[in-house]
C-alpha cells in the first residue's frame, strides 16, 4: 500500500515576466510499510519532466553471501597520513 501526495505551484502571468502562468507539480508516492519513495514524477515547464520508480522490490531476506568478506580480501599496514599544522603568528 501506498500513500500520495500532489503539489502544484504556479507563477500568475506577469509576476517574473512570462506572458502567461507557469504551473508545476510534484507528485510522490510513499509506502509507510517499506519507509521508501516508491514512485515521484516532477513536471517543470522550464526544467521537464522527471520520474522515479522504485521496482522489483523483494521482501525476502538478501543472500549472506552480501555480507562475506571476499576471497583474497587482506589489510595491509601502510604509513600513517602526514597532518599539516598552521602556527598562528602572536
Amino acid at each position: 500500500k501506498v500513500e500520495g501526495t500532489r503539489t502544484t505551484h504556479t507563477v500568475p502571468a506577469g509576476e517574473i515576466g512570462n506572458d502567461r502562468a507557469i504551473s508545476s507539480t510534484f507528485e510522490r508516492w510513499v509506502s509507510p510499510e517499506l519507509q521508501a519513495t516508491i514512485r515521484s514524477i516532477s513536471k517543470d515547464p522550464q526544467m521537464g519532466e522527471t520520474t522515479f520508480s522504485l521496482s522489483a522490490i523483494s521482501r525476502e531476506e538478501p543472500s549472506k553471501s552480501l555480507f562475506q568478506i571476499p576471497a583474497g580480501y587482506k589489510i595491509e599496514e601502510g604509513s600513517q597520513p602526514v597532518m599539516f599544522r598552521r602556527e598562528l603568528k602572536q
